[in-house]
Formats: structure tokens, sequence, C-alpha cells
């Protein structure tokens, strides 16, 4: 009976009495009771998967991922033992064109402001040492060496050396945690060396010869850019310095855009190398 009256009832109020059931006191066919219980066991059952995801990520970061070192590092590392070779100043990020006026342009005023937050990055620290004729102190790797500034010569000073007509780029190899540099052959290369040249016959006589700082040059007369072992390795010391290189092209062809290629030599199974645009502007300068 209850039911064929309730099946009389307009189709808005039977709906409504499936939503509130006012005799029985039940929301959606529970009671209050009914629904407290199903809220807090979704509840438990919501903080126990939380707590498990957090203990899990709790493990993972504090037994697996380490502060201060990579998990996986030499050959384990996606980087093995192959350093990539980098240029500064990126004038433009995704851009590896360098263009100068030696005429005081306001082109040049990225690659000064560049230069000068790089070599900020090089000032003395508390945190590193002074290693005088490549002779590391006592507590070294631990306490890196410093990286003096006044071994890239002239291009110690971007400014003068970009007034002088002759702009400097520099090299340096990437950082891999804990890699030393193994030498192919210690007469003809003692250290980490790099050699820059044109990317293709036309480019090498546009580029002419170019000049490094520092410089070694081997016993067949090759010059090179020559960075030095001391620095390495790196081990995320507090105050490392990237050692830098320096290279020159006084003998460019002005107002050229020239393809450069710098590579790294005299390193076992290391074959980075970089490219780059540059154009040296000699004419009168334009604002």
């Amino acid at each position: 009976m209850v039911d064929k009256k309730e099946n009389q009832l307009p189709r808005s109020k039977r709906i409504l009495k499936i939503i509130y059931n006012r005799d029985e006191k039940t929301v959606l066919g529970r009671t209050c009771q009914s629904w407290a219980l199903i809220l807090l066991y979704y509840v438990i059952a919501y903080l126990f998967l939380a707590g498990f995801f957090i203990g899990m990520i709790s493990v993972f970061m504090y037994g697996y991922v380490h502060e201060d070192s990579p998990s996986l590092t030499g050959l384990q590392s996606i980087l093995k033992l192959n350093p990539g070779l980098s240029f500064a100043p990126r004038l433009d990020r995704g851009h590896t064109l360098l263009q100068f006026s030696i005429h005081g342009s306001s082109k040049n005023a990225p690659y000064l402001e560049r230069m000068r937050v790089l070599f900020e990055k090089y000032k003395p620290s508390q945190n590193n040492t002074e290693c005088q004729d490549g002779i590391t102190g006592s507590n070294f790797p631990d306490v890196p060496c410093r990286f003096p500034l006044d071994s890239l010569g002239p291009c110690s000073k971007p400014e003068e050396a970009l007034s002088q007509g002759q702009p400097c780029v520099y090299l340096k190899l990437n950082k891999i945690f804990g890699w030393l540099p193994s030498l192919v052959n210690d007469t003809n290369f003692p250290t980490a060396m790099i050699e820059c040249a044109g990317q293709n016959s036309f480019d090498k006589k546009l580029l002419g010869e170019p000049v490094y700082h520092p410089e070694f040059v081997s016993p067949d007369g090759k010059k090179y850019a020559m960075i030095n072992n001391t620095y390495f390795p790196f081990i995320n010391q507090d105050g490392y310095q990237v050692p830098l290189t320096a290279v020159q092209f006084p003998a460019i062809k002005p107002s050229t855009l020239v393809l450069v290629e710098c590579s790294v030599r005299g390193l076992k199974e290391v074959t980075s190398s970089v490219t780059f645009e540059i154009t040296v502007d000699k004419n009168t300068a334009t604002a």
C-alpha cells in the first residue's frame, strides 16, 4: 500500500523523497550515522595512503638521494666521464652569436654585463685557497684551489681587450662530480687542452690564428688553450670556482660572420666540442 501510495506521488516529490526521506530520516537512502561511518572510513583510508606515500618519498629522499653528491657518478651517471665544453658569455639564451663593436657601441653592453656577473663568481673566498705553481694545499680537494683571473692575461679585463679590437671568448669544461682528467700523453698534453678553429676551410681563413690565455705550445709547435688539472675534481665543495681559459681572434676579418668550433684535446674518451658564431665590427660605432 505504501509503495502504491508513493507511486501515485508526482515525480518531483518522489525525487525529493529519495534525496531526503522525512519519515525514515534518511538522505539518499542512508541515515546520518551511516553517512558518518562512510566518511570516517574514507578519511582513515586516504590518511593511510597519504602517510604511505610520504613515507616512501622520505625513504627515497633521505636514503637514496644524497645532499652533497649525486646518487650515480662516474660511468653510472648519464654524463659518463665526458664533460661538455661550453663558452661564455652567452648573449642570448638559445643563440650562439657573439657580436662585438670595438667603438663602444651599445651592442657590447650585454657582453660586458654578463662578464661582470661571471667574474663576480671568482672573488676570493674563505672556502677556497691559493694554489701557487699548481701545488695544492693539505686540505685539497675539500678546500678547492682558487682560480686566478690574472691567468687569463689581457682577457682578465674584457672591456680593455674589447676596446683594443680583440674581444675575448671564455671556455670551460662543464662540472662532473668526481671527474679527473685522464691524459692521452703527458708530454704532448700535460693537462686538458682546447683548440679553436673555423668550422670549415673558408672560416679558417676568415678567422686567422687564435691566441689563447693561458697558452700551451706542444712539441710539434701547435698552440692550445690550457686548463690546469689543479682545479679537479669537483666534489660540490663550497667555494669551488670553475677554471676558465680564454681565446682571442686578432686576425679575424672585420664585419664578417665567422663560424668557430672549439674542441677538447689531450683527454682520453673526451670528445666534447662547442660551436659559436662571431663577428667583430670595426666600423664607426652606431648606437
